[in-house]
């Protein structure tokens, strides 16, 4: 089974150092399974020629980044008061998250669009950062991770002196390490991966982001594999080693129960 789940990564990474003429085509791949030349460079530059991917790669940073930042403060703010404190209306509020959860992406594209087109966002950072800089998903995980912290820590904290906000900062947030890093991870991963909104409300070539320059690519009459397959490798280096880099945390995080419902 992991041969077979480890074929397909083998093509890719065969095909993203072969010349176009020596692309294997269907089951010529099993007679070449090496592939005798290495134009890994070469076929980077043919796409770089072809469209500013330097510049889309920027642009996947930036968002990535910010959307990343964004979720993780406002999402820990939002799941510390779920968990933590009681007021009107609280379990209406979660409940309505939970429904949200529930609802396609898809779904909500053409209304989100016409919103952010509204406020005249279309082709700027603000369309593709604004509408994700919280989700439901990273508000319920933040809430499920903070319940596992004993409230102990917060009445403790008080009887010291200390703030709501000082509380969130310096006792919750260190507790909620690992629950953190799990959400930035996912969260950065997902804008990292994102197509089909950046397809939408970017129309001009130096807003694209990653995924659209590879259709972009992909439209060609002739279309590029190796050079394709070239960038794709490239630019999954730093989602590779992000993941590994935190892996553990990942792992920490969700065999302490933290993603339990």
């Amino acid at each position: 089974m992991a041969v077979l789940f480890l074929l397909p990564l083998f093509w890719w990474l065969s095909t993203a150092v072969r010349s176009t003429a020596s692309i294997p085509v269907g089951l010529s791949l099993f007679d070449t399974w090496w592939p005798g030349e290495f134009r890994f460079f070469e076929n980077l530059e043919t796409a770089f020629d072809l469209y500013p991917m330097a510049t889309f790669f920027v642009n996947t940073i930036i968002v990535a980044t910010v959307v990343t930042i964004g979720e993780v403060v406002i999402a820990s703010m939002a799941g510390y008061g779920f968990a933590k404190f009681r007021f009107l209306g609280k379990n209406v509020a979660f409940a309505a998250i939970l429904v949200f959860l529930l609802v396609p992406q898809i779904v909500v594209v053409v209304p989100l669009f016409q919103l952010v087109a509204s406020l005249g966002f279309v082709n700027t950072y603000p369309a593709l950062i604004v509408p994700f800089l919280v989700t439901p998903l990273g508000i319920f995980m933040m809430r499920q991770f903070m319940l596992e912290i004993p409230n102990e820590f917060q009445e403790s904290a008080r009887i010291d002196g200390a703030s709501e906000w000082r509380i969130y900062r310096s006792v919750i947030m260190p507790l909620a390490r690992n629950g953190l890093i799990t959400l930035a991870v996912f969260t950065f991963i997902f804008q990292w991966d994102a197509l089909l909104w950046p397809l939408i409300v970017s129309s001009r070539e130096e807003m694209y982001t990653l995924n659209v320059g590879v259709s972009l690519l992909q439209a060609n009459v002739q279309t590029p594999y190796n050079s394709i397959f070239a960038v794709t490798l490239l630019f999954s280096i730093p989602v590779l080693v992000l993941y590994f880099a935190v892996q553990r945390q990942i792992s920490d995080a969700v065999s302490a129960g933290g993603i339990k419902t």
